[in-house]
């Protein structure tokens, strides 16, 4: 995916490239949390980079408000989550 398709929506491994569903990032997105639990440090580095400098929803779209939902919203949500998790275990420490 980070080769082919950094910052699309999903990874067409076939055909190796990218395609944009909705040009959110939706992997990125729907990985965050994955990583963090995978102690994938730089990697959580590099997409919230990505998703601090690319990611826009001011944009008039057609989108799918279920997979937006599930896929974006909860995306970030379980990331935010586990990040002050992390902060908070540490400070109890």
């Amino acid at each position: 995916y980070v080769k082919y398709a950094w910052g699309m929506d999903e990874l067409r491994p076939v055909t190796r490239q990218g395609k944009n569903w909705f040009g959110l990032g939706l992997t990125i997105i729907d990985a965050l949390s994955t990583m963090q639990l995978m102690g994938m440090h730089a990697e959580v580095a590099r997409a919230v980079d990505w998703l601090e400098a690319k990611l826009e929803f001011e944009r008039d779209f057609n989108l799918s408000v279920f997979e937006t939902t599930i896929r974006v919203l909860g995306g970030l949500l379980s990331a935010h989550d586990l990040s002050v998790a992390r902060v908070g275990a540490a400070r109890a420490t």
